[in-house]
Formats: structure tokens, C-alpha cells, sequence
């Protein structure tokens, strides 16, 4: 029972020290240009519009309700819990570390650390859908959540490696026009494949949004915009029919 209220205060600690870390990134800022300055000055062709990003605040706010979820449950066990607490605490160290890498202009490195940030938030991911016949609340608190921060780090490691594309300096042979749509192709696939495995509907829905306001941020890229929007389409169409069938077998 100690250990475990240690690891859960653990992860409260981690998950308030990205918040904090956000809150000065934006405040200070780190390396004197915001966020959305930084945006602006390496925008790619997979930058999305601004208010993509809001998702971050649904996807923090629904963490935060998993942490406080955490200290009322007691089915998974320790051993989970530790399993959990390590990754989790990874993620943030990897959240942190992306926007400081992020903020001080170090393109390469930052996306590097969003790939570990990917690996780790999938590896969380993983073991909250191999919690067996989940009740509503590990449906919504503990599931959901990583759901949503799965499928949009997806996302966000495509937009860093465009960035890294364009900016960078990196000799690829591929047109940038070309080599966005490649990677919107690539991501789609992924999704698909996760979501035939995981049967979670949850998961593509981060991916459709920021692939919409791909779309709407290149709406004078003819190609580009046709390929977001049909990605985003058929993703929200697959995840819709992948919540349908979870339903369907709950009944």
C-alpha cells in the first residue's frame, strides 16, 4: 500500500512539473519567442492551425483527472502501478525536455526527444488497454486520456520531422509538397493499423483533428489540402465505426 501511494504521488509530482514547465515556456519565455512565434518561424507545410493545438488543454485536463483517478483505485495492483509509474514519469522527463530543446532552436534534438515522447506516451498507452474488462471510470480516466495523447503525439512527431525537413538543412530528394503528403500518408496507415489492433476509437480522433487543421492551414495548397482532408475524412469515419462496434459489444 506504501509503495503505491509513492508511485501515485510520483506521478502527480512529474504531471504538475510539465505543467509548470508549460506555463513557463509560454511566460518567460524559454529562449525569448513563445511557442507560437517558434511556430511561425519554422513553419513547414504539416503546421497546423492555431487552434489545433487547444488540444493540449483537453488532453492536460484529462490526465489530471487520471492522476486523481489513480489514488482511488486499487484493482490493478502494484505491480502495474510501477509499470505505469515509470513510463509515465519518462514521458514527462521527454515532455519537459522537447520544449526546452524546442524553445532554444535545437531542431534536430527536440525531435528526437518528441520520438522518445511518442515511444514512451505508446508504451503508457499500451498498458491501459491491457487492462481487462474495464470499468467506466478506467474507461474514461485511465484509458481516454492516453488515447487522446497517443494519437497526438503521432501527429506532432510528423509535424517535428517536416519542420526538421524544411529547416534543418537535410538533403531529401522528395519535393516538400511530396514529402508532407508522404508522411500524412505514413501517419494514416500507422493510425489505421493501431486502431485495427487496438480496437480503440478514441485514438484517431486527435490525428483527424490535427489532420483538419492541416487543411485548413493549407487550404491555397490544392494537393496538400485534398490529402488532409481526405485523411482526416477517413480517419473520423474509422474511428466513428470503431466507437459503433465497442458499443455494439458492450450491449
Amino acid at each position: 500500500m506504501f509503495k503505491t501511494r509513492a508511485l501515485q504521488w510520483l506521478n502527480c509530482l512529474f504531471f504538475l512539473a510539465v505543467i509548470a514547465m508549460n506555463i513557463v515556456a509560454e511566460t518567460l519565455p524559454l529562449g525569448r519567442a513563445d511557442t507560437g512565434e517558434l511556430s511561425q518561424r519554422y513553419f513547414s507545410l504539416l503546421t497546423p492551425a492555431g487552434y489545433a493545438f487547444l488540444i493540449w488543454n483537453v488532453i492536460y485536463v484529462l490526465i489530471g483527472c487520471c492522476i486523481v483517478y489513480l489514488f482511488r483505485q486499487r484493482d490493478n495492483g502494484e505491480r502495474w502501478m510501477k509499470s505505469f509509474t515509470l513510463w509515465f514519469i519518462l514521458s514527462c522527463l521527454f515532455n519537459m525536455g522537447w520544449l526546452v530543446l524546442w524553445h532554444y532552436e535545437y531542431l534536430i534534438l527536440s525531435f528526437i526527444a518528441m520520438v522518445l515522447l511518442l515511444i514512451t506516451v505508446a508504451a503508457t498507452y499500451r498498458l491501459t488497454r491491457k487492462i481487462e474488462h474495464p470499468t467506466r471510470g478506467e474507461t474514461w480516466f485511465l484509458r481516454l486520456p492516453f488515447s487522446l495523447y497517443s494519437g497526438w503525439t503521432c501527429i506532432a512527431t510528423l509535424v517535428n520531422l517536416q519542420v526538421v525537413i524544411e529547416h534543418s538543412g537535410l538533403s531529401i530528394n522528395l519535393p516538400k509538397p511530396a514529402m508532407a503528403i508522404t508522411l500524412l500518408f505514413i501517419g494514416t496507415l500507422a493510425v489505421i493499423l493501431i486502431g485495427s489492433v487496438t480496437r480503440d476509437g478514441a485514438h484517431p480522433l486527435p490525428v483527424a483533428w490535427g489532420y483538419a487543421a492541416i487543411a485548413f492551414k493549407h487550404r491555397e495548397e490544392q494537393g496538400l489540402f485534398f490529402t488532409a482532408g481526405l485523411a482526416a475524412a477517413i480517419l473520423l469515419v474509422f474511428a466513428l465505426g470503431l466507437l459503433f462496434i465497442s458499443a455494439r459489444d458492450r450491449d
